[in-house]
């Protein structure tokens, strides 16, 4: 059932839904644990949904299976990093090694986007710059 979005990544978002809407994940904190504990670092939506999740410790990130966000998933790895006292969101390229900013990540799968490396706030800006992308972070 589609909810209006809140921004706050505790809704995934697909083509299917309306801007600005989306579905709910439930409780996002709670599935988040069960991740972490069970060591997943994706899980697939339940059903029929080309949604996966994916866990980057204290984030749990949405994305709808689309060319470019399989593109991303096929060349990166997300993870979460302390840099300078803030939590930040790291890309690992798979075959350079090399770390990159989410902006940075999406430019190098072909995405023009500005994306915030804000992550120690709020997130809603972040999901709403990420929103036209079928992507959506959650903060724990």
């Amino acid at each position: 059932m589609s909810v209006q979005l809140s921004y706050t990544g505790s809704e995934y978002v697909t083509p299917d839904h309306a801007a600005g809407y989306g579905t709910a994940i439930g409780d996002p904190a709670n599935f988040l644990s069960n991740m972490v504990a069970s060591q997943h670092y994706y899980q697939e939506a339940a059903g029929e949904i080309d949604v996966i999740f994916v866990s980057a410790e204290g984030y749990l990130i949405s994305f709808y299976k689309s060319f470019v966000n399989q593109k991303l998933l096929q060349s990166f790895v997300c993870r979460m990093t302390n840099i300078g006292g803030q939590n930040k969101l790291r890309w690992i390229h798979r075959d350079l090694a090399t770390t990159f900013t989410f902006e940075q990540a999406l430019r190098a799968v072909g995405v023009n986007v500005t994306v915030s490396d804000d992550f120690s706030g709020n997130m809603t800006s972040i999901n709403q710059q990420l929103a036209p992308l079928w992507i959506q972070v959650y903060k724990a």
